[in-house]
């Protein structure tokens, strides 16, 4: 809510899920921070679980280290080209909260399409993955056809990865003052 007020417009979407006692929530953002960066973040959350929608004073919490994923993210840019080209990749490690910036802006601020996150998503149980796939689905995420060519606002399994391409779908609203 105070984001815009101190120069961050960003997009972002949570893919909410319940394991083990415990809700889930993987949020993507990627904007423009402040005046001098942009970037993208994929984060990981949870609370105990207790059966509430989401809302806005729902809060939650990083998670404990056993239920931390493998994550590799990249942001692409569009140029001016219309191509995209890539500025960062995250390696492939244990995160929480996996984060990259550039310095710049963005021509468009919001929404903030002309940057995509290209990432791969390794949960540490099978079951875990299959709820976060159902909660992909419900964000209006679609299933590829291979890994090997997966468009944008699509995730793809290849056994306990999801790999997932992430531009269009965003909860944000226009909220610059």
């Amino acid at each position: 809510l105070v984001a815009p007020y101190v120069l961050m417009e960003y997009d972002y979407n949570r893919v909410f899920f319940t394991y083990e006692g415990q809700d889930f929530m993987i949020q993507f953002w990627k904007g423009q921070y402040g005046l001098l960066f942009y970037g993208g973040e994929i984060g990981i959350y949870s609370k105990p679980a207790d059966g509430k929608e989401p809302g806005i004073m729902t809060f939650y919490k990083k998670p404990p280290e056993e239920f931390w994923p493998m994550v590799e993210m990249s942001l692409y840019h569009q140029k001016i080209t219309g191509e995209y080209e890539r500025e960062f990749t995250r390696d492939y490690d244990k995160y929480w909260w996996c984060t990259g910036f550039k310095d710049g802006h963005l021509r468009i601020q919001e929404p903030a399409n002309e940057l995509r996150i290209v990432g791969r998503i390794t949960l540490p149980e099978p079951e875990m993955t299959e709820f976060f796939v159902q909660g992909l689905i419900d964000c209006g995420f679609k299933e590829a056809t291979s890994k090997d060519n997966i468009p944008t606002d699509h995730f793809y399994v290849d056994g306990d990865d999801v790999h997932v391409s992430w531009q269009d779908i965003s909860e944000a609203e226009n909220t610059m003052p």
